[in-house]
């Protein structure tokens, strides 16, 4: 769910950044990285869905993130302090990815302003779109939140299942239907 506006130089730019790795396919349902990995690599999504998940302390499976085709994903504060991430990445389709090691992605700021640039603002991104969705969740209603991903995202509901859905939007599934159902 990419809220970062970019050019299409900087898309081909960033492309380009992952084009000599080989693609990495993953099925429907597949785990890429478990909760409580530490994340080393960047992972550039071709084509598929990825969903960023975590267990609550009740043992609840909640989705944190969608990410769609030419999203990049990782997770950031696992990455920089190579820590442990509750946060584990699952293809929610089948998924093609390009992977890059996190390292590597840091080093190829060396290799141009524009590509450091560019990197900068992704990173800023991230952060944009981990506050907004915090004040998402912490001042709006679940039909508000509800309506506000179908304006952005009218074809989530043919990609992702309504579980899913449901704990993104921090409701349980009975709740969506009803919302859903009063449209």
């Amino acid at each position: 769910m990419n809220t970062l506006k970019i050019t299409e130089k900087e898309e081909k730019q960033i492309k380009e950044l992952f084009s000599s790795q080989p693609v990495k396919k993953f099925s429907k349902n597949e785990i890429i990285v478990e909760p409580n990995s530490i994340y080393k690599n960047v992972y550039l999504i071709e084509s598929g869905v990825i969903r960023t998940f975590y267990y609550s302390s009740k043992g609840d499976d909640i989705s944190h993130w969608f990410s769609f085709e030419n999203d990049i994903v990782t997770v950031l504060s696992s990455t920089l302090n190579q820590s442990e991430s509750p946060y584990g990445l699952q293809a929610l389709e089948g998924t093609s990815v390009r992977i890059i090691t996190f390292n590597s992605f840091v080093e190829l700021k060396e290799s141009s302003p524009e590509i450091t640039q560019l990197i900068e603002k992704l990173i800023i991104s991230s952060f944009i779109k981990v506050a907004n969705r915090l004040v998402d969740i912490q001042t709006r209603t679940a039909k508000e939140r509800y309506e506000n991903l179908l304006k952005e995202y009218p074809a989530i509901f043919q990609r992702i299942n309504l579980s899913h859905i449901a704990t993104y939007l921090g409701i349980k599934r009975q709740s969506l239907s009803r919302i859903r159902a009063s449209k």
